[in-house]
């Protein structure tokens, strides 16, 4: 004796309780995958304090995107054409930075003097000229994630007295 195998019959209900599952599978990938890679890259910002707590004096260094997630490239922030815009900060006792996000990889530190000659290139440790003048620091890091990522590079001016 052979058992019967009985026929399936798909109504039209089924094919669309069945897309629906498989629309659901697909969105739920997707957002996995974008939370994977990061969901929302962009570019953070850099912020010079100095001075005593609540004599603080803070100002956003001067951004520019040099590169986008999709390709774009721009020319690098130089302080002799670029360095009137750059927003000047009179240090009072100490300095620190802040970042709006956290970056990418480690933050690198370019120092040019007065007459836009090169002091320090591209170090990753911050530290402050010893002798007293006006200083032009740009700062270069990444933001997002390995796949997806800006490139920006952060202009302030420094006086030191």
């Amino acid at each position: 004796m052979r058992a019967e195998r009985k026929k399936i019959q798909w109504r039209p209900v089924d094919f669309l309780i069945l897309a629906g599952f498989l629309a659901v599978l697909f969105l739920l990938g997707a957002l996995l995958n974008r939370l994977w890679q990061g969901w929302n890259v962009s570019p953070g910002n850099v912020t010079v304090l100095t001075g005593r707590p609540g004599a603080e004096q803070r100002v956003e260094a001067l951004r520019r995107v040099t590169h986008t997630p999709d390709g774009t490239e721009a020319p690098s922030l130089d302080p002799e054409t670029d360095g009137e815009r750059f927003p000047l900060l009179t240090l009072d006792g100490t300095v620190s930075l802040t970042t709006s996000e956290d970056p990418l990889d480690s933050m690198y530190y370019t120092f040019y003097d007065e007459s836009f000659e090169e002091l320090v290139f591209r170090t990753e440790q911050f530290r402050l000229p010893e002798e007293p003048g006006l200083y032009y620091l740009v700062i270069d890091t990444k933001w997002g994630n390995r796949k997806e990522y800006y490139t920006t590079e952060h202009g302030v001016r420094l006086r030191i007295p």
